[in-house]
């Protein structure tokens, strides 16, 4: 299989770590991709790293400016430019292990996997099925996405490590929860 991938990468002043993240992408061995960049109106080096990185790669790196609207509104910017016929997201603070792409692809012929958003691998097409994230939610949006998903798609689980997944103070998880979220409601 050889369709185009695009790696969704929603930023916002990931300047930390993201160039690690960045790198991570040309150290995949499967080479059919694209990555499209979301940026929510980054004030720190973000947009600098990813203009840098597009420069010295021979890939494609589109960058698209984006209205802050909540992390919901930034990974559907992602998926709404993306080219490829597969979505893989990647934060700006994880980094995917070289075999990453190639796995999930090889097992997506008839699967879609589920997990922490840049575990996830799926098909650009379902979104035509079962709508974009839901933008109004702040933390659980992935899970409420899968829980669409599951209605009408079987999944497949890897069970092998293909993304390092960081836990620090700066991430969205963290910093939502001294915020009076009512997601779960």
């Amino acid at each position: 299989m050889n369709s185009l991938v695009s790696i969704c990468i929603p930023t916002f002043n990931g300047s930390k770590f993201l160039e690690e993240a960045l790198v991570s992408i040309e150290s995949q061995t499967y080479k059919n991709y694209e990555v499209v960049i979301s940026d929510d109106a980054s004030t720190d080096e973000t947009l600098k790293i990813v203009q840098d990185f597009k420069e010295k790669v021979n890939f494609p790196v589109y960058i698209y400016h984006h209205k802050p609207k909540g992390i919901g509104a930034n990974w559907n910017n992602c998926i709404r430019k993306a080219n490829g016929k597969f979505i893989k997201f990647l934060f700006q603070d994880d980094v995917l292990l070289p075999s990453c792409i190639e796995e999930q692809l090889a097992v997506l012929s008839s699967y879609n996997n589920i997990g922490e958003p840049p575990t996830v691998f799926f098909r650009k097409s379902v979104v035509k099925e079962i709508g974009y994230f839901r933008e109004d939610l702040h933390q659980i949006l992935d899970y409420e996405f899968y829980y669409r998903l599951l209605r009408s798609y079987n999944i497949a689980i890897i069970n092998k490590r293909l993304v390092n997944f960081r836990l620090h103070q700066l991430q969205a998880t963290n910093i939502n929860r001294n915020k009076p979220i009512k997601d779960y409601e």
